[in-house]
């Protein structure tokens, strides 16, 4: 009975190989029979590498899709248990399924962009001069997106024990600094400066630290003129930041995987660290949202500046203080008490 079990165990894991293979590949061939048939119409405003939207979305889906699908092991207790029992190394079996799903993407990306590459050059005299170095730097940055989206999410599920924590915390990796940015620095300077345009600051922090925006400058989607898109590179300041991304993740999941407790799979965070860290960034976040909005509804002016400093100091330690305890209780065991933190929401 058990091998029985265990034979349709490894069936149903076979299927989920598959069901990566199957997602990319399809995905990227439906890409090709669709951008053929618009080149074989319109070459001037068609693009299939950089300067695609439609490449963005395929690749950020696609780092989303691979990265559940690969490592959703983690988070059922007798799937790790079926693995663990194995005589292979659980980080045998981590890296495997990285590499997995790293391939099922390169492969049929590097093929789509080579045979688009070779068609357009077939029907557009003015792209040949551009197929190598347009179809090499398009394949560079649509898998750097990939990896960005991709790291997020096994980062995700490395951190956490269960498939919504891990949803939610790969949402909270792709908004929170789109929050932090848009909508609580950003109204902060336009109510407490009359004089406000714009701050370069933020829009750079909004551009390296917002992964859709990040992906869509670095993928060249602005451009619209075929001559700007054909020549275009992204800048070395993108490209580092795309790598401190990308490193960063990589050695936080890597690390995560060597000291996650087999255990801690069905529960909502993986480390205590992790637990702490997002009450604690949630919090902040949430305070300064408060402040934000307060600051928007009394119209703040310097006759009445402290007067809504301090009323919106107040809100922020109720809002803060009843969001710890929500969080408290969401993740705490039976065994813990409802306030063990009692510093932790003055932070």
């Amino acid at each position: 009975m058990t091998s029985a079990k265990s034979f349709f165990n490894w069936i149903k894991e076979a299927e989920r190989g598959h069901l990566t293979a199957f997602l990319s590949w399809s995905a990227f061939c439906i890409y090709c029979i669709i951008k053929i048939t618009v080149l074989s119409v319109d070459t001037e405003y068609t693009f299939f590498g950089i300067g695609s939207t439609e490449l963005l979305y395929i690749c950020t889906g696609l780092g989303v899709a691979l990265g559940f699908t690969e490592f959703f092991y983690l988070l059922q207790p007798k799937k790790l248990a079926l693995y663990y029992s194995l005589p292979v190394t659980k980080t045998c079996i981590f890296w495997t399924r990285y590499l997995h799903g790293l391939f099922h993407f390169l492969l049929p990306l590097s093929l789509s962009m080579a045979v688009l590459s070779i068609y357009q050059s077939s029907v557009d005299l003015t792209f040949y001069p551009y197929i190598l170095s347009y179809t090499s730097k398009s394949i560079l940055v649509y898998a750097g997106v990939f990896l960005l989206l991709y790291h997020i999410v096994i980062c995700s599920v490395v951190l956490c024990g269960g498939l919504i924590p891990a949803a939610l915390l790969s949402t909270g990796f792709l908004c929170y600094f789109h929050l932090l940015i848009n909508h609580v620095f950003l109204p902060l300077s336009q109510n407490c400066f009359q004089t406000y345009y714009k701050s370069p600051l933020l829009e750079s922090l909004y551009a390296c630290l917002v992964p859709f925006e990040f992906c869509r400058t670095l993928c060249g989607t602005f451009l619209f003129d075929k001559t700007l898109v054909l020549t275009y590179t992204p800048a070395g300041s993108l490209l580092l930041t795309a790598a401190i991304w990308i490193l960063l993740l990589f050695c936080l999941f890597a690390l995560g995987q060597k000291k996650r407790k087999p255990e801690m799979a069905g529960k909502i965070f993986a480390f205590t660290l992790a637990e702490r860290t997002t009450e604690i960034l949630l919090t902040f976040l949430a305070g300064l949202l408060c402040t934000s909005f307060l600051f928007h509804i009394t119209n703040v002016t310097q006759t009445n500046l402290v007067l809504s400093v301090l009323l919106s100091l107040i809100c922020i330690a109720i809002v803060s203080f009843l969001l710890h305890l929500l969080l408290e209780a969401l993740v705490q065991d039976s065994h813990r008490i409802l306030l063990r933190r009692k510093m932790q929401p003055l932070l």
